[in-house]
């Protein structure tokens, strides 16, 4: 996370010196930060959300300062960074860490049996905050550029 701050620093730095743009790209780069965490098990992915968090609230605040052309194009990097992994996927990591870290059948039984109830509510919130980065994630676009990009199609 320390690279974030940095990072997060750099574009507000980029602010205070009125380029935007560069400013947004960088908040653009938090956000791909984040979602390269996500990748692994699901504490790497709550990570990652709260890094993709850090880069969409900066992106909020100088998207105001972009030009027309500027907005659209970060709208539309914000529309193909919104395509992230399932969360089917990430619970398929996390019991391969779990299988791995605990090799013999009763300790993975022991495992599931003894914290269920504690882990199914850290699941579901785990999935909530999966679900609900994707929303906001989406909700920015449509408010940094409110106009629909003809240029645009999703997944291509």
């Amino acid at each position: 996370q320390n690279l974030t701050i940095a990072a997060r620093i750099w574009g507000q730095h980029k602010e205070s010196q009125n380029e935007p743009g560069q400013a947004a790209k960088i908040y653009l780069d938090i956000l791909r930060m984040g979602q390269a965490l996500e990748h692994g098990a699901c504490t790497d992915m709550l990570r990652g959300i709260t890094i993709e968090r850090i880069g969409l609230r900066s992106l909020k605040v100088v998207a105001s300062k972009l030009s027309r052309e500027q907005r659209r194009e970060t709208a539309r990097e914000l529309k193909l960074l919104n395509t992230r992994i399932a969360f089917e996927e990430v619970m398929r990591r996390e019991d391969y860490l779990i299988a791995v870290q605990n090799r013999t059948v009763f300790r993975q039984l022991l495992l599931r049996y003894r914290w269920d109830e504690m882990l199914q509510e850290f699941y579901a919130n785990a999935r909530a905050k999966h679900e609900q980065i994707r929303e906001d994630i989406a909700s920015a676009a449509a408010e940094i550029s409110p106009e629909p990009d003809p240029d645009f199609k999703a997944g291509g």
